[in-house]
Parts: C-alpha cells; structure tokens; sequence
C-alpha cells in the first residue's frame, strides 16, 4: 500500500518541474552511501548516535581488523529526500596501499544474498544496525584480508543506473594468532563427588583423552571473537591421566573446587615440563562427559574446559591472558578498569558486534563481555583493545612503507641456537622466550602454617610463572644454612566459568587455600630446599645423600597408538617423579609428554607428535638434581588428517537465503595447517566449495548436513555437522 510520502512524491513529480539530470543530481528520488563500517567482531559506527559518554566513544572503523580474517562490510544506504527507493544494490572495490601510497586493486565484490534494499529516508539507529537484513553486505575474504584497504562502495538502481559512490579506508595491518597448546586430559574414576545418599557407590567411568580435532572445534567462538587470524595454531603438550570428579561445590563467588585447585596444579606441572612457554596459552580438554560443577577454570597461560563447550574455552584462555572477570552476576572480584559504556548496562559490550560466520548481530544493550558472569555474550571494546598486541597472540604488523624505512631500526642481536617449536612468527622474539635452568616448586598452601608440595623439579622454562606474588619464600640453602637464591610463591589464583553463582562467598587474594608456584634460579645443587615467612618455616626438603639417576629406557609402540616405556631408576631420596618428554630435532629441542609418573614403567601417548621418527627420554627428579636418561628413538605412525568443521556448528539454526560460512581446520597429526588443495566442502552430498573457509548462500528451510573431506597423502578424513535452517521470522527468541 502506498505511503502518505510516496502520494505526495507522485503528486509532485519532481522529475517533471526539474527535468530528470537535475532531479537525480539533488537525490530527491535517488539513494546515497550514509555510511560504511567494516567488522569482524566488534566495531565503532557512529558511536555519538548511541554512546552518552564522549570518553567511550571512537571514530568510525578505528577498531583494528585482524589481518587474515574475512571481514563484514556493512554499507548504509538513505534515499532521497522524499521517498523509499526499493532494489537499491551495487558493488564494493578492495583496493591494497603499496608502497605508501600506491593503491593495487583486490577484488570487486557483489553483495550478499539478498543482494538488494530498500533504501529509506531515514531509520533508527538502533534497528539499523541491529539487523544485517537493513544493509548492503559484502564479505571480504581471508585471503584478502590485509594491509590497508580502500572499500569503494558504488550503489546502482535495479536497472544498472549509478547512484552513489563512497570510500573509507581502513586498518588491517594486526597479524595474530590463537596458539593453544592442549593438555589431553583422560578419566577414570566416579561419576560424580556427590553419590546419592544410603546408595552404594556407583560404578566408575572411564573417558579417553581428547582429540587434537577436538581442541579445533571447541576453539571456534575464541578464533571468531577474538582478533586473530582465521587459522589457528594448535599442538598438544602431553596427557594427563586424571581421577577425580570436578562436580564438587564451589570454594566462592567465581571461583573454582577443591579437585579442580588439584587439576590445574597437575597442568601446571605439565606445562613446566613443556617449557612454560610465554608465547602461547596452554589448555587442559576435558572429555565431554566428565563430571563438573564449574564449566572450567583458568589462571594467568592456563585455561581447562571441555570438549565442545566453546564458550568456556573462550573465558577460560581470557584468564590464561591475565584477563579478570568483569562486573556483571555472581563473578567475585572484577576487573576495576572496565569501561560503563552509558546509557547500557555493565559489562555491556559497548558497541554492535557480530558473528562473521553467520551474520548474527550482538547489541550492547542486551550483550555483555566473555569475562562476565551475564549472557548472552560477546567480545567488548575493552578486550578487544586488550588482546591487540598481545604477546600470547605472537603480534606482528603488515607494513606497506618503502623497504628503506622498513628496515632503518637494525637489531644488534643474533637468534640464538634455541628456537621453539612452533616458532613465533617473528624469530626476533624467541631471544625474549628462552628458557632458563629453574627449580619449579607446586603445590598447595592449605593454611597459614600448612604447605603441601606436589612436584619439585630442575629443568629449563620460562622463568616467571604466572599469577600474583605472595609474602611467602621458597629458598635454596647450602650445608650451612646460607641463602643460595630465593623466590616469591605466585599464588595460581584459579577462577571459573559459568554463572558463579554458588559458594561460601568470595575468596580474597592470599587467603589459603590456593594453589602456586615457585621458580628459583638454578645456581647450585644446594643442601636443602625450604618455603615459609621469616618468622616460620612451613616445609622442607633436605637433598639425598647421591643424585638419581635413569637408565636402560625400552620403548614399545601399543596398540592404542601410545608407547609403553620401561627404565632403571636409582634414587637415594623417598621423594621423586618421573617426566617425559620429546623431541624431533635430534634433541635440541624438548617438549613435554607425560608427569607425575611413579615407578619404572608407564604407557605414554603418543597424541600431538609428528609422523616419522622421534625421541623420547625419562626425567628424574628429587629436587636438588634432574637424571636424564639416553634418548631412545621411536617411529610414529602415520595418522589420519586431523579434522574439524568450525561452522556451521553441529545443531546450528541459520537463516535461509543468507549468507553461510563453511569453516573448517586441517591439520596433520601434529597441527601443520594442510594446504587447502586438500579441502573439499559437500553440502547435502554436493560440492559447494574447496579449502578451509568459504562462503554459500544457506539452503532452503530444513534439515541439512555439511561434510568436510580431507585428504593427504593418502589418507582420508570426513568429518559433518548438521544444521537447519529457517525463513526470516521463524527463529525463536
């Protein structure tokens, strides 16, 4: 039905009194780019429309874009001065600055399904950009993706006549990358820590350790929010066998549980034995049918969670980049420093954000930061800001200034002989990471005058570990009671996902129990190891009268794909443990496998490592010295690809005629990324595109199945998801 506004238009007829040049040139009947944004998570349009508070707000498209990730380009459109002009389309021009100043071209876009708007005189804010339906949306691909970029918006009419040009240029110059390494966690024991009352105990269950496919998928949201390249950087960094339940109480307000605090001091110990690596956030994956109360738990480069709970992931691996929760639910103590992003609630997310793979829009008043305890959930502004630039994320930046500029800055230092495996992207950086000879303490303070330690080991790590420093001291004495080196217990302050919202109130900072750890310079073997104040000793270790030592290492390949190892331990001390780790640069470089190992013998998997061969040794310590044993070579097996769809997410509900992303990771038994050669999408048994991320228009309503195919040398892995998919108004709220 006509509007008032299209009778008065017809009555006036512009055209006629005008002439049509004229009449098109002052856009009374024509439309006009209003505005450009270009998204990948969270971005600033026009934020004084919306944000009360000046300091909140940005300019236009100054949140970084991540280099190597497709990014949304929303286009505004306004009609004339009197009408709505309907089938308004057109196209965008990618354009890459060279040099400073040279401008390459990259693509020219079409817009997405639909493909065409209804442009309006005017339109509310909010609404707007609420709903990608009232924009011209274009996608630029990953591969594209990078540098400094000029979008050149052109709109046309339904029958191909121009009506507007526009520019904007903008920054994604950021490259980063999520790296994870994954602790591989297996189960064996109750069902739950709270069995039913006068019932005999249940049976035990017993969960295999997960997938390096598995670590993939659940790191779907953390890849999508965070400003990171599309492909990420995953290995595993060894097993752990575990046996309690994590569904125990709360120990407070957004924290964690007693058998959780005994988990994550088991990862700890593990990620020491893996050099704790500053580079990367390290993982523990739960099976998805562990038992837990709190979703996950994680403290400053050490996150856990379970499988397929992928908004867990993303919390947990904010607290492995020191992030602390923010003000919103039962989330115990908050970040003091987030923003109040008036006229919305806190820990609103403070701009519009969105989901590239779907093109779902989060709005600030009804969306809160990942790090809070309220939902639904998105990434803010502020963390946004956060992760640029970190150093877990390995930043580099793309430059295009001439080559003399460049490289004016000379390093004067070389790289040296340790070099990490993976590498940082900027070889520059591993000077910054080498690892120094340091005595690891971890434990449990349980009280002010109780400590139970759990590991004491002499290896090579990163030296300071994570978390805050405590008054007490973990010191080195030599035969006559002198002070050979000291350093502070660095509480591992763990705290939790979900809702946070049972336990006996919230914990303060240093007040016990809590978990830590200590790293004291390796200077000399010493005669005794101590922690305590300076009024008390609270424990004491005293060194064996001869060191450890290991020898005859056996090794047998198993059936279930892991190695069955067998050595000589000799030990004068009662306390000690036994470590593996492993090697594939003929022993240069050494990653851990396996801790806390009792005896001569252990079955170790093999999960993570390369095909081909390798080397495997023993650690044994008992605090004042580390035997290491002969390395022993081993051949891995070759293993199937290791595959994961990202999206569509299995049971997703997408919306028919939009756009759809086929997202999924390929990686070898180890994590290389495959070439996208290998890729195939099937859509319903059809192909529908190749490589790791494409774009299709989302089939009719129904039921629907995605399949990925992967296949290297020859192997073959298939892996699906199925999704449904539903008209414009069929979702529910």
């Amino acid at each position: 039905m006509p509007t008032i506004l299209d009778e008065i238009t017809s009555a006036l007829d512009f055209r006629r009194f005008l002439g049509p040049e004229l009449s098109d040139r002052l856009r009374l009947r024509g439309a006009t780019v209003d505005g450009i944004e270009a998204t990948q998570t969270i971005q600033y349009y026009h934020a004084a429309q919306h944000l009360t508070d000046p300091a909140t707000r940005g300019n236009d498209n100054s949140v970084v874009l991540a280099a190597f990730k497709p990014a949304w380009v929303r286009v505004y459109v306004r009609s004339g001065l009197v009408s709505a002009v309907p089938g308004v389309t057109g196209s965008l021009t990618v354009e890459r600055r060279r040099l400073g100043f040279i401008w390459n071209p990259v693509a020219t876009l079409a817009p997405q399904a639909p493909g065409s708007i209804t442009a309006q005189p005017t339109a509310d804010y909010a609404t707007e950009r609420g709903s990608t339906a009232l924009t011209l949306n274009f996608i630029i691909p990953a591969a594209d993706c990078y540098g400094v970029l000029r979008l050149t918006a052109a709109l046309t009419d339904a029958g191909g006549r121009s009506l507007d040009t526009s520019s904007v240029v903008v920054n994604a110059t950021l490259q980063q990358t999520l790296r994870l390494r994954g602790i591989m966690i297996s189960y064996s024991g109750p069902p739950t820590a709270v069995p039913p009352p006068n019932a005999p105990p249940p049976p035990n269950i017993n969960l295999a350790a997960p997938t390096l496919a598995n670590l993939q998928s659940t790191a779907s949201r953390a890849l999508l929010a965070m400003p990171v390249q599309s492909t990420g950087n995953f290995a595993v960094a060894g097993t752990i066998a575990f046996t309690l339940p994590l569904d125990d109480a709360r120990t407070g307000a957004g924290g964690c549980s007693v058998n959780w605090g005994t988990l994550l001091t088991q990862l700890a110990t593990q990620r020491t034995n893996d050099g704790n690596r500053s580079d990367v956030v390290y993982f523990g994956l739960l099976p998805a049918g562990m038992p837990v109360n709190v979703p996950g738990c994680g403290n400053n480069g050490l996150g856990a969670g379970r499988v397929g709970d992928v908004a867990t992931l993303l919390h947990e691996i904010g607290h492995g980049y020191g992030f602390a929760h923010t003000p919103c639910g039962a989330a115990g103590t908050t970040d003091a420093n987030y923003p109040n992003y008036k006229p919305y609630p806190s820990a609103s997310i403070g701009e519009f954000g969105i989901d590239i793979s779907t093109g779902n829009v989060f709005p600030p008043l009804a969306t809160s930061d990942y790090m809070s305890y309220c939902f639904p959930q998105w990434m803010s502004l502020y963390q946004h800001e956060r992760l640029v630039g970190h150093t877990r994320l390995d930043p580099s930046w793309i430059v295009d200034t001439p080559l003399w500029e460049q490289y004016a800055p000379w390093k004067d230092y070389l790289v040296p002989d340790y070099i990490p495996d993976p590498p940082p992207g900027d070889p520059w950086k591993v000077a910054q990471m080498r690892p120094d000879p340091v005595i690891s303490i971890i434990g449990v303070v349980r009280s002010e005058n109780e400590v139970e330690v759990t590991s004491v080991a002499r290896v090579r790590a990163v030296s300071t570990p994570p978390g805050r420093a405590t008054a007490l001291r973990a010191r080195l004495l030599d035969a006559d009671g002198r002070e050979l080196a000291r350093a502070p217990l660095h509480e591992l302050a763990v705290q939790g996902g979900g809702c946070g919202c049972c336990g006996d109130g919230e914990r303060k900072p240093g007040e016990p129990p809590y978990t830590f750890q200590a790293m004291i310079a390796d200077v000399a073997p010493g005669a005794a190891l101590t922690i305590g104040s300076a009024e008390a000793t609270l424990w004491q270790r005293r060194a064996p009268e001869r060191p450890p030592r290991v020898s005859g290492v056996r090794a047998e390949l198993t059936q279930s794909g892991g190695v069955r190892l067998r050595w000589k331990a000799e030990s004068a001390g009662e306390s000690r443990e036994a470590w593996v780790q492993w090697s594939n640069r003929e022993g240069k470089v050494w990653h851990g496998l396996a801790t806390g190992l009792a005896g001569a013998e252990a079955e170790v998997s093999l999960a993570g490592l390369p095909a081909g061969e390798a080397l495997l040794r023993v650690l044994l310590h008992d605090g004042f010295h580390t035997a290491y044993s002969e390395p022993v070579r081993i051949e891995v097996p070759r293993r199937p690809p290791e595959t994961a769809i990202l999206a569509p997410a299995d049971g997703a509900v997408l919306v028919a005629g939009a756009p759809m992303r086929v997202w999924g990771a390929a990686t070898d038994s180890a994590g290389t990324p495959l070439p996208d050669e290998s890729c195939l999408w099937l859509l319903d048994g059809k192909e529908v595109g190749r490589g790791t991320d494409a774009w299709v228009t989302a089939p009719a309503a129904g039921e629907h199945r995605a399949t990925l195919i992967v296949r290297a040398e020859g192997e073959e892995t298939r892996v699906s998801s199925s999704f449904t998919t539903i008209r414009v108004g069929e979702r529910e709220c």
